[in-house]
């Protein structure tokens, strides 16, 4: 679950990062979600601290809750596998009772808009590090680092102008619905040695769904929806900014909708098929 950038305190933050836990369900997820948005002196841009109880999720009904679905949200593609398995999650929220609209693509695509000001981060990250050092850095890091020093300040002004753009068109769309459903990925999950940023998997590919909630600072979490090609396949919820709490809600209801079994016998099997690499261990 990634939570906006102002309940849960931090500092030295990255505009394409936010803080959120992993867990094994939602409730676990709003319980670390508690524990995480206690007040932090190191960073004053915080919210007041809300004394609401956010692990109160019992109540959730689907039917409270209006959704729309956007598979082709900011242009995206996704696999024919992966769409095919989201729509089926799809069609059992709707039996279970969920109004759920599909609607367009809702916003432009990302690269254009926010590549230069990406690029000119990791050229800040790159600086950071000694330069006799770049040699043992992973060479792709260094390349895209490199290809960001010769952007100047427009680069940074006119990204925290399309920050400022994409959350007034995702406010939009949030005057309509609380709750936007898509799939977390276009495709299944790479290989575990697939390159950083090359191939099917770049930066853009890979983050065309969550990177909105990552910039405009609103709360998404990601939830199992099936298999596709014998490999797992998410669910992204996002909400309008600063209703986590509907978030949790919306979330645990489609969770008990879904009812995805955990372990998955079938990834579990897999699991236990998988030969470690020499040299490694592996514990199923």
């Amino acid at each position: 679950m990634a939570a906006p950038l102002r309940w849960l305190p931090a500092w030295d933050r990255s505009p394409f990062v936010v803080e959120g836990p992993i867990a094994r369900s939602v409730r676990d997820a709003a319980v670390m979600t508690e524990i995480m948005r206690q007040q932090d002196r190191r960073d004053p841009l915080a919210l007041p601290f809300d004394p609401s109880c956010w692990t109160d999720l019992d109540n959730s009904s689907l039917s409270q809750f209006r959704f729309a679905y956007s598979p082709g949200f900011a242009g995206a593609e996704p696999d024919s596998d992966t769409l095919a398995t989201i729509n089926l999650a799809i069609a059992r929220l709707r039996d279970k009772g969920a109004t759920i609209d599909e609607i367009g693509p809702v916003v432009a695509p990302l690269q254009p808009r926010f590549e230069p000001y990406w690029l000119a981060g990791m050229a800040q990250a790159l600086k950071q590090i000694p330069e006799e050092m770049w040699e043992l850095l992973d060479p792709t890091f260094v390349d895209i680092g490199r290809s960001g020093l010769t952007l100047g300040p427009e680069a940074v002004w006119n990204g925290l102008q399309e920050q400022l753009k994409l959350r007034y068109e995702m406010a939009l769309l949030h005057e309509r619905y609380l709750l936007l459903l898509t799939p977390t990925m276009l495709d299944i999950a790479p290989p575990a040695d697939t390159p950083y940023h090359q191939g099917a998997f770049t930066r853009w590919s890979a983050t065309t769904y969550v990177l909105p909630a990552n910039t405009t600072g609103q709360p998404a979490i990601a939830l199992p929806a099936g298999l596709a090609r014998d490999m797992p396949v998410g669910l992204q919820l996002m909400a309008r900014r600063y209703a986590d709490h509907e978030l949790l809600c919306a979330a645990s209801a489609v969770e008990e909708a879904l009812d995805w079994p955990l372990p998955h016998p079938k990834l579990n099997s897999k699991l236990g098929q998988t030969q470690p690499k020499p040299g490694l261990s592996s514990t199923v």
